[in-house]
């Protein structure tokens, strides 16, 4: 009898504890609720369940929602922010149309502009910040380029799979390894191991995608032209990858990988230029993005989406129209300033150069929200964290480029104007991921799915890495809720611990493209707010497709590792 009632709390935890993460996917997939309001409907719903089902203190929930609160302003939307600022302070100078121009000759082909922006460039902002960064950017630019604002994030999250294992200078790796207690190299080795496959394909997937969405090629009629290109992007990604990841450490691969990815396709471009058929909506300096029959949203730039304000795209072009006609190298790069100091700044503040990075470490504040068993400090490093970094670069590049002054109050003015429901979205949901996270009901779910599958577990082990990612927006985050666990599984059932451990990155980078927190950025970025339900219904059948591969490769593996 004492048993039958075990038995019978049990179940009704575990379907307790999947009620939020049902309830979050019916109202992003299926309903017409706004991502904020299915985000803190979510959150209500977990904190209720906490305090029943799960018999939480209210101040323990409390605590771990402003934990969440704090985390989700601190560095997660701070980073957001200082993206999409950056991006519209270069609509105001008119940086954008002389790096749109410039890109032009590199290829016009909006299959090798994909290739360089979404691919490349988002890449490589994923290695050296993360938090959105690699989303917001590349979208921006795409949507300048002339692609639709629908199309441009979904491009981008596509592609901010497989570079978000080492993003941020392998924060998720050494993460990991401190959870695990497994070695950071040897997870490092594994984990590129597994992405290397999805790491060669996914050029060629997102040639396809783009040659079907944007230029009404259908099947592998959209590689024409383009086997050459996408075989270069994805080979030049994966060798420095893996050679990084076997002998460096796990802080270069993704940036190794992605800046040789750019140079070899710049440089195969340049010697075998794409000759594919012509652009059905060919993209034209000057217009506004374009939106493919059937898109169902009409064409509007992030300039004024989401804002009563007005912003005007061409403000303070007089300040660069000299730098528009002149030659040379300072010439090429003073419209990418911002960016290229945002690159700097990252980089001396990461672990590459460790007695900087400890200096701007110092100023921190350290908070203790959460008053429960298991909490640990929130600390906020004000000046090394990634948002401050990009918002600085931001500032100094437009001054230098010439903006006044009044621009940077009213552009970032317009900004948070726009981003507002998105701040709420991402709130919602990392409160959410910390009061699930504190009460056990992500470890109750995790536990229920590892017994439900036994010796199958491998096929799943990636589905749990990418449910965290879903859930929290972050590889980090996953390997923080679920590594110890996957480590413990795979003793229980005979496997390599580092190979499961591995695969939680792994499919933590799948979660990427449908995490409503990446959609967030995506929406934010492209001006379109209200549009996240349709983003993740394009995205998820992606995602699917790209964690049965996983499964199945992660499982083959474990026979052997």
């Amino acid at each position: 009898m004492l048993n039958g009632n075990h038995e019978a709390t049990a179940v009704l935890r575990q379907l307790a504890a999947v009620l939020p993460i049902l309830w979050l996917v019916f109202t992003l997939g299926t309903s017409r609720l706004r991502a904020h309001t299915a985000a803190l409907t979510t959150w209500m719903l977990a904190v209720l369940i906490a305090l029943t089902v799960f018999s939480q203190r209210p101040a323990d929930v409390a605590g771990a929602s402003l934990e969440g609160t704090l985390f989700g302003l601190i560095p997660i939307l701070w980073v957001i922010l200082a993206a999409i600022y950056t991006y519209k302070l270069t609509l105001r100078t008119g940086a954008m149309k002389i790096i749109q121009a410039q890109l032009a000759g590199v290829g016009t082909d909006p299959r090798i502009q994909v290739l360089l922006l979404a691919w490349g460039f988002g890449g490589f902002l994923e290695a050296v910040s993360g938090y959105g960064t690699s989303v917001a950017i590349p979208a921006g630019i795409l949507i300048l380029l002339g692609f639709s604002p629908l199309f441009a994030a979904t491009i981008c999250l596509l592609a901010n799979t497989v570079p978000t294992a080492f993003g941020a200078v392998g924060i998720a790796i050494t993460t990991l390894a401190r959870v695990t207690e497994l070695p950071a190299p040897e997870l490092t080795w594994t984990i590129a191991l597994q992405l290397a496959p999805l790491i060669v394909c996914m050029p060629f997937v997102l040639v396809l995608v783009t040659a079907r969405t944007k230029m009404g090629m259908k099947g592998l009629t959209g590689m024409k032209g383009m086997w050459g290109p996408a075989s270069v992007s994805g080979i030049a990604f994966v060798l420095p990858h893996l050679f990084a990841a076997r002998f460096l450490g796990e802080m270069l691969p993704t940036l190794l990988g992605s800046l040789a990815a750019m140079g070899a396709l710049v440089l195969w471009t340049r010697r075998f230029p794409v000759k594919g058929p012509d652009e059905k909506q060919p993209a034209t300096a000057g217009t506004g993005p374009t939106i493919p029959e059937g898109s169902g949203t009409k064409a509007e730039t992030p300039a004024t989406s989401g804002s009563k304000t007005e912003m005007p795209a061409m403000s303070g072009t007089e300040h660069m129209a000299g730098w528009a006609t002149k030659k040379g190298l300072i010439g090429f790069l003073m419209p990418w300033l911002p960016y290229l100091l945002l690159i700097l700044f990252i980089l001396t503040a990461s672990p590459l150069f460790p007695s900087f990075a400890a200096r701007l470490g110092k100023v921190a504040t350290t908070l203790h929200p959460y008053p429960g068993t298991g909490g640990s400090p929130l600390v906020i490093r004000w000046l090394s964290t990634p948002g401050t970094l990009i918002f600085v670069a931001a500032v100094i590049g437009s001054l230098l480029q010439g903006l006044k002054p009044i621009f940077l109050l009213t552009t970032f003015r317009d900004t948070v104007v726009q981003m507002w429901r998105s701040m709420v979205t991402v709130i919602g949901i990392v409160a959410l991921a910390k009061v699930m996270g504190y009460s056990g009901m992500v470890r109750e779910l995790a536990m229920a799915l590892a017994a439900a599958t036994g010796p199958m577990f491998p096929l799943i082990s990636p589905f749990i890495g990418m449910l965290g990612t879903f859930m929290t927006g972050s590889d980090t985050s996953s390997n923080v809720l679920f590594g110890a666990l996957q480590t413990q599984v795979a003793q229980n059932i005979g496997v390599s611990p580092v190979w499961l451990a591995s695969a939680n990155t792994a499919g933590a980078t799948a979660g990427k493209m449908i995490s409503p927190q990446s959609i967030a950025v995506a929406t934010a970025a492209a001006g379109l707010n209200g549009m996240e339900g349709r983003i993740f219904r394009s995205t998820i059948r992606y995602a699917a497709v790209y964690i049965v591969l996983m499964g199945l490769l992660i499982w083959l593996g474990s026979l052997v590792a």
